[in-house]
């Protein structure tokens, strides 16, 4: 897992190779963005497939058809913006500490 403040980014690379292998020797194969900035109509959770020209294709979670039901993702969201904000408060903290 690797954070992206903005998964866009993300969507206009090319795929890592280790990824496009992957969706060859298993079709089924999703990778889960999570972001704490996800576009407006979006939850936290987006679900990267990468079609057969290799360009990258998201949806929301609870529209991949991985049987998540929205209360599901509601929860995990609102969880996941608390641990980032927590982060990010702790971060700015220490570097008004002096800390790196």
């Amino acid at each position: 897992m690797k954070y992206r403040w903005n998964p866009d980014d993300l969507m206009r690379r090319p795929a890592p190779q280790e990824l496009a292998d992957a969706y060859q020797q298993w079709p089924d194969f999703r990778v889960v963005l999570v972001t704490d900035h996800p576009p407006e109509d979006r939850s936290c959770f987006q679900v990267v497939r990468w079609n057969n020209a290799g360009v990258a294709e998201s949806e929301d979670l609870v529209n991949a058809g991985l049987d998540i039901y929205q209360g599901t993702i509601d929860i995990f969201s609102a969880l996941l913006r608390e641990v980032f904000r927590v982060l990010s408060d702790a971060t700015v903290g220490d570097s008004r500490r002096g800390g790196s």
